[in-house]
């Protein structure tokens, strides 16, 4: 009576006769009914499980999941799909050296890493990583990952990134800048959120007062002049206030776009014109109270516009 041999997935994988062996299917030799030698085909069979078919080239005949130890670099590997002989196709699973550590190729964890060190050369996407120190290669990508640990170590890298500019990201401690270090910004205005009366668009003057805490400057020549709206800060302060609506950025010091009415030459002083706009300042007009910044560039128009400014507020 034949022997039909199904595989784990319930697919057929060959029918052996009897007194047959078939040694095409597999990499193991599957005796039949009644086959003369079948101790020795089993005794081998069982060798080769063990020794993970130990060689320097991949087992004929391989099936989706099984071993194979290249002893060529001592690297055990799995057969991504059947009949798969190309040895630089099988998948690399582990290495276990003489120092005791252990890589890991196109690896998924779908729950928690935990490991005292973590080596990682290739791509892994893992959830949550919990260990003491990571180690990671030049073109290692560790995908949408939780990385939480009492001490990570150093990490050096050029690029931390959470993917692209309009995605908000979170650094949390207390971070110090050691010597010779220092923070580049590509914007230069130094700004914070403040609750305002209205909603106010960039460039516009604020001063304090109205019934929140701001509100476009009412007057010419205001000494209660508390900054600019930003909508680029190199800086934002009190940042979770609020959102633009609400709680528009100030800038208080640097550079930034400023609402102006009439003409304007670079290096002019600025003063309040009203209705939330700026002037360029006359003649015995700025004192060190009134003054909003100094213009950066010209403006050659009488009617409304904006030029840039060095903004600093007393």
């Amino acid at each position: 009576m034949a022997y039909t041999i199904v595989k784990s997935d319930g697919q057929v994988l060959t029918t052996i006769a009897d007194g047959q062996i078939n040694t095409t299917s597999s990499s193991l030799g599957l005796p039949g009914r009644n086959y003369a030698g079948y101790g020795q085909v089993l005794d081998e069979n069982f060798v080769y499980l063990t020794e993970n078919f130990a060689s320097t080239t991949p087992p004929a005949n391989p099936l989706r999941g099984q071993l194979w130890f290249n002893t060529n670099d001592n690297i055990l590997y799995v057969c991504p799909a059947d009949g798969t002989v190309v040895a630089d196709d099988w998948l690399s699973l582990a290495i276990q050296t003489a120092e005791g550590n252990t890589t890991f190729s196109g690896v998924v964890v779908t729950g928690t890493l935990s490991a005292n060190n973590l080596i990682i050369t290739n791509t892994a996407s893992i959830p949550i990583i919990s260990c003491t120190n990571i180690t990671v290669s030049n073109v290692a990508t560790i995908q949408t990952a939780n990385i939480t640990s009492a001490n990570i170590g150093n990490v050096t890298t050029q690029i931390i990134t959470t993917g692209s500019a309009a995605t908000a990201g979170t650094v949390t401690g207390n971070w110090t800048l050691t010597a010779g270090s220092r923070l580049q910004a590509t914007y230069a205005d130094l700004a914070e959120r403040f609750e305002s009366d209205l909603e106010y668009d960039a460039g516009t003057v604020v001063e304090l007062g109205g019934n929140k805490e701001i509100t476009a400057v009412k007057y010419e020549l205001s000494e209660d002049v508390f900054g600019v709206v930003s909508n680029s800060a190199a800086y934002l302060m009190n940042a979770t206030a609020g959102d633009d609506k609400t709680h528009p950025a100030v800038a208080v010091t640097g550079r930034v776009r400023v609402k102006v009415i009439g003409t304007v030459q670079k290096a002019q002083r600025l003063v309040s014109a009203g209705n939330g706009l700026a002037r360029a300042a006359k003649d015995g007009e700025a004192t060190a109270f009134n003054t909003i910044g100094r213009a950066l560039a010209d403006k050659l128009t009488d009617d409304i516009g904006t030029v840039e400014a060095i903004v600093t507020i007393r």
